[in-house]
């Protein structure tokens, strides 16, 4: 385990997932590397990008039956609940996942993805229960208020509440209020760094951050350009999301955007070379790093955006999916170092 503040290596995986190997920095590899067959094969059959054409329902219903789990070997776990929680007469819905573990456990908020728009506790039910699983964790997935009805800064409220209500809960639920690491996927990622940042009081120990956004679109990146169409996640739908969650709001919104970033935890961020986001994420990654976190990235080869939800059938996703939750039981192993944000 490195030190804090120590610059660590950015590695990459090569698209089979089984080789990471070190690299100096954290350039754009070469955007002709091969897609997996079954992630090309996927993208051939030309659906329409989500929001193309539909309303915001209609989309997230779609989002609904194109994300549900591919994977039909999910993990046994203890049990599996839903629950409300009621916070300034807000009522936020929860899904906590228990494995099969020795308790006290560490515990995991999730926070999902889907643009600040689309998303909810089905379409990453099987992501959690991985999670759960590999890192011998109590996982809580928050299902926040979503973009229109509810724009910035409504998710950040209630994710950093449901935050709050884990560690008050930790004994009730048989985890351990000591070691609370926050896990975000795409837009989850920009409110799991907004969490952390606000998280006064509460030991957030480690952030895990996949293909995060943490900007508002920029096409001088060249990730923006390369896989502006044709790689799922679009540039249009990145500027309907943004101008949906943070309409006049959004450097405050945008974690690149943020000034002191020294106050983070241990961080992991994990990009899809495939992915109109890659840059983003690599430059937070760096920012991170500049800032004296102890920061490792890790690049995946071969996969587009949301490659997460195609573990059981991608090679690097299963891959990935083993190296997240191995860094979160590397991390949340030992009670020395905890952040304690102040």
């Amino acid at each position: 385990m490195k030190r804090r503040g120590t610059l660590p290596m950015t590695v990459t995986s090569n698209a089979d997932g089984n080789d990471f190997s070190t690299v100096d920095d954290m350039r754009a590899l070469n955007t002709s590397a091969s897609l997996d067959p079954y992630i090309a094969a996927m993208l051939s059959e030309g659906e329409p990008p989500l929001l193309d054409r539909a309303t915001v329902p209609e989309a997230r219903e779609e989002a609904r039956r194109r994300f549900r789990p591919i994977d039909r070997t999910v993990p046994v776990l203890d049990y599996v609940a839903d629950r409300t929680v009621t916070i300034e007469r807000t009522d936020i819905a929860v899904r906590i996942y228990v494995p099969m573990a020795t308790r006290p456990m560490p515990m995991l908020l999730f926070i999902h993805g889907g643009g600040f728009v689309l998303g909810d506790l089905d379409t990453h039910d099987g992501i959690c229960r991985h999670l759960a699983a590999g890192a011998g964790a109590i996982v809580v997935a928050v299902h926040y208020r979503r973009a229109p009805e509810h724009p910035f800064p409504a998710a950040v409220g209630d994710c950093a509440a449901v935050g709050a209500w884990i560690e008050a809960q930790s004994e009730f639920l048989g985890g351990d209020a000591q070691r609370i690491a926050i896990v975000g996927d795409s837009a989850g990622g920009t409110l799991a760094i907004a969490v952390v940042l606000q998280a006064v009081g509460v030991p957030i120990k480690a952030l895990a951050l996949v293909y995060p956004v943490t900007d508002y679109p920029d096409d001088r990146r060249e990730s923006y350009r390369a896989f502006a169409t044709g790689f799922g996640l679009t540039r249009q739908m990145m500027m309907t999301f943004w101008q949906l969650y943070a309409p006049d709001r959004q450097n405050e919104a945008a974690p690149l955007r943020h000034g002191d970033l020294k106050r983070l935890p241990p961080t992991l961020v994990v990009t899809a070379s495939h992915d109109i986001l890659r840059d983003e994420g690599e430059a937070f990654a760096i920012k991170t790093m500049a800032a004296g976190v102890e920061t490792q990235h890790k690049r995946v080869d071969g996969v587009t955006h949301g490659f997460l939800h195609l573990v059981g059938a991608v090679p690097a996703a299963d891959t990935a999916m083993k190296m997240i939750t191995e860094w979160l039981r590397d991390t949340l192993s030992s009670h020395s170092g905890n952040c304690e944000n102040a």
